[in-house]
């Protein structure tokens, strides 16, 4: 059915909520949930976020996508690490 839908040439960028500058690029790495948390920790001078550029990175990296990557980015969905039923 979507394919159906006619295109809007004049349709510009959605809208991206949660969004910092620090996060551009990352965000489909960092849950909208978890970048929403940390920018409200923002505005209210808890934390600072800032984004530094590492001398001897690559360029181009999968890092943060690698399935076997321990943490919260680590594949499953937002709700599955954030339910607050005591599971990780």
């Amino acid at each position: 059915m979507l394919h159906a839908i006619a295109e809007d040439s004049e349709a510009g960028q959605a809208e991206r909520h949660d969004m910092i500058d620090a996060f551009e690029g990352l965000d489909r790495h960092i849950p909208r949930l978890i970048r929403a948390e940390l920018i409200g920790w923002q505005q209210q001078e808890a934390v600072t976020i800032s984004r530094i550029k590492l001398s001897d990175a690559p360029d181009d990296t999968d890092l943060l996508a690698t399935p076997d990557m321990a943490g919260p980015f680590a594949g499953g969905t937002t709700t599955d690490r954030c339910a607050g039923d005591g599971r990780a």
